[in-house]
């Protein structure tokens, strides 16, 4: 977190009126996470947001951010801010990253050197940098988690039916 922390830091200085890339997608999305915290996500209202109108059904197509929802909605209820609740998510969407390649490294190798490097290497990627104005492309943390999960599971060689049988 401190090396995110560091990795982001001008950023905190203009938390509530700018953005880390150029304001296209990076408003967008803020846009985005506000209408999701404000509105209960998969609802007919949440699916017309007010762009467009009279259109309907605006939501369909641009990226939902759906999946940020609960780690952006309480930021948003605590900041007031679609620009304040981007720009936390995209400082903690580092650390989470990296948090998610330990986890990965971690259930393939059994090594914390090997881990915290790999976390580091995934937290840290220049791709990072190349994709800084796409949220939904930063927030990829879930995916090393999900993998590891996976490795983890077919490691323990068991079924979940298995946990549940009586001898």
């Amino acid at each position: 977190v401190l090396l995110a922390v560091c990795y982001v830091h001008p950023l905190f200085d203009a938390l509530f009126t700018r953005v880390a890339s150029d304001p296209y997608d990076p408003l967008l999305n803020a846009t985005i996470l506000w209408w999701n915290a404000t509105v209960t996500p998969f609802t007919a209202a949440w699916w017309n947001q007010p762009q467009f109108h009279p259109a309907t059904g605006i939501t369909g197509f641009t990226e939902t951010l759906v999946g940020l929802w609960p780690l952006s909605t309480p930021i948003f209820w605590l900041t007031g801010s679609p620009l304040a609740t981007y720009n936390l998510v995209f400082v903690l969407s580092v650390p989470l990253s990296a948090l998610g390649g330990y986890f990965l490294v971690y259930q393939l190798t059994r090594r914390v050197d090997a881990s915290l490097l790999g976390g580091l290497a995934f937290g840290f990627s220049p791709y990072r940098t190349a994709e800084i104005g796409h949220l939904q492309s930063l927030c990829a943390f879930g995916l090393p988690v999900a993998l590891g999960a996976l490795h983890a599971h077919v490691a323990d060689g068991r079924r979940r039916s298995e946990e549940h049988t009586s001898e």
